[in-house]
């Protein structure tokens, strides 16, 4: 027994009752990391607490560390290999020369005999078993490796083996290593998919990297919920980081942990950094922040900018300038397309940007412009963080369109621009609040006869050539059953296709089915536009909705007890 034994590794640290530098933490630490409790076991990692626990003043650790080093057998005797032919070398690699082993398999790798070398590195692995003292901590890193590397490929192509050279590499203090082991446990890739040794191996990897390394690391922590790794690590960065961009995320983390409180210089940083992603439609954000900053650590960063200093969802940009900072057109467009038009938090600075943008604005951010107006427009019209105003939404629709958004002008299409609001400050009469509903009715359900007509040539047409393709080749004899069969199967088809579409044109469109056609006419530029009503057989398709739906609602009665083929 020792103290701290009913810790293990991850709790011992971050138990704030403990300090992990006194001599029996540290002492319990080389235990854990003996026994691979709470840790990945690492006999490297085991006497290097060892050593900084005899260091700190443990008797107990002294003599463990003293019996460790008597262990250890001395140096091999070496050759020179410098001069050493390929013969000579080989030979001397096969009577088991220490150092011959390594430079004979780079030698075999070269020349594309993948066996032998395998065998000399193997060999001396076995070497460094024994604890002689024939290689560096560096060469053994890259003996490993090698093999990990080889074992990926043909012919061994054995995860496990990868794994477990990894695993020895980083024993020797491979920082590459424990970051591959991290990214093999998180993903399941030659080991059980772990993501408490995956952290583990993070850790290991961040303590011996660079301030960077560690606020990467940090990121990953936060967003596991490890605050007080991600914490410690970022004091650790904050120590070695030089002044620059890295050492301002770092900054911005401990803001997020309630470390230190957001500065003015700090938030002007943060909103420099920004840059709008846009691909395949979606809008995405980046920061940009030297020091190889990951995804992770970008993400972090742009939600502490966005929702916790500015508190996006919850103030609007009255609010915002508490941080110390004036708010400006990007600043708010960036949180507009952060939001997204589904959320009701948006339209304060949605409206912030309407209002606010300058004429440099409108023109170096004109994307951002318009897309502020058409979410103002969405945001009126289903009464999202705003009262429902249809002749409002309108307003901004086109305002929308005319600085150049896509959607806006679909909903606006083929209006007179003298004909729509001024501004969309501006509110509507009641005459135009009617046209311009009257305009969105007959614009959906021209929507909805588009769709119908798509249908009808998709689903109708292949299910006909298909039955008359099966009757007419594939029946080897016509009888009266078979004839009536075949009507039956057509009318179901008819039948089941008149009842969708009818049901379809029957919920969905708001105008009648005359007058849709007649609008789609004068949207083609027909000269034979008519009145809807002067139409032949006007009044059928008036109803031709629910005599669709009701025909195809019979045949289906009819032909669902009797039809089979």
């Amino acid at each position: 027994m020792f103290p701290y034994d009913d810790h293990d590794y991850e709790s011992l640290l971050n138990d704030p009752a403990i300090d992990p530098d006194s001599a029996d933490a540290l002492y319990a630490l080389a235990q854990f990391c003996r026994r691979g409790k709470g840790c990945p076991a690492s006999e490297v990692a085991y006497q290097k607490y060892l050593q900084r626990a005899a260091d700190a003043g443990s008797v107990q650790a002294k003599t463990e560390l003293d019996a460790v080093t008597a262990a250890k057998k001395p140096m091999l005797d070496k050759v020179d290999i410098s001069a050493m032919s390929l013969g000579e070398l080989v030979a001397a690699a096969d009577d088991g020369k220490a150092d011959a082993l390594v430079p004979a398999a780079r030698r075999a790798l070269k020349l594309g005999d993948t066996q032998r070398a395998v065998r000399y590195l193997k060999r001396a692995l076995d070497f460094m078993s024994t604890g002689a003292y024939v290689y560096t901590d560096e060469e053994a890193q890259d003996i490993c490796m090698t093999l990990a590397h080889i074992m990926q490929g043909d012919p061994y192509n054995d995860e496990k083996a990868v794994t477990h050279y990894y695993g020895m590499a980083q024993e020797f203090g491979s920082v590459q290593a424990a970051r591959l082991l991290e990214r093999r446990y998180r993903t399941g890739t030659g080991v059980a998919q772990d993501d408490a040794q995956a952290d583990a191996y993070a850790l290991i990897a961040a303590h011996s990297g660079n301030a960077a390394d560690k606020l990467n690391c940090a990121a990953a922590m936060m967003e596991h919920s490890k605050n007080v790794d991600a914490a410690l690590l970022l004091e650790e960065a904050a120590e070695s980081a030089p002044s620059g961009d890295v050492a301002k995320a770092i900054s911005l983390l401990e803001v997020q942990l309630g470390q230190r409180e957001a500065t003015p210089e700090l938030v002007c940083w943060a909103w420099s950094r920004v840059v709008v992603i846009e691909s395949s439609g979606e809008c995405t954000f980046g920061m940009r922040i030297d020091g190889a900053a990951t995804e992770t650590t970008q993400r972090i960063c742009i939600k502490i900018l966005f929702e916790k200093i500015y508190n996006c969802r919850n103030n609007g940009p009255d609010a915002a300038t508490g941080a110390g900072l004036t708010m400006k057109f990007a600043y708010a467009s960036y949180i507009v397309r952060y939001l997204g038009s589904g959320d009701a938090a948006v339209f304060p600075w949605a409206v912030y940007c309407v209002k606010n943008a300058t004429p440099v604005d409108k023109e170096k951010n004109k994307k951002a412009y318009a897309d502020a107006l058409y979410i103002c427009g969405d945001c009126c019209r289903y009464g999202k963080g705003t009262k429902k105003d249809d002749g409002q939404a309108d307003a901004y629709y086109v305002a929308a369109a005319e600085a150049g958004n896509k959607e806006a002008s679909v909903i606006c299409r083929n209006v007179p621009k003298a004909s729509s609001p001024a501004t969309p400050s501006s509110q509507p009469s009641e005459e135009e609040k009617a046209r311009w509903k009257a305009k969105r009715n007959m614009d959906d359900s021209l929507e909805i006869y588009h769709k119908v007509q798509r249908i009808y040539r998709k689903y109708l047409c292949l299910p006909l050539l298909y039955l008359i393709v099966y009757y007419a080749y594939l029946k080897p004899t016509y009888t009266r059953t078979t004839i009536f069969t075949f009507i039956g199967a057509i009318a179901l088809v008819i039948g089941s296709i008149a009842l969708m579409i009818g049901g379809i044109m029957q919920c969905g469109m708001s105008c009648t089915l005359p007058e849709v056609i007649t609008e789609e006419r004068r949207q083609k530029g027909s000269t034979e536009v008519k009145n809807p009503e002067g139409m032949p057989f006007a009044r059928l398709l008036k109803w031709l909705p629910t005599i669709e739906t009701f025909a195809g609602l019979s045949i289906l009665m009819i032909n669902c007890g009797t039809f089979h083929f």
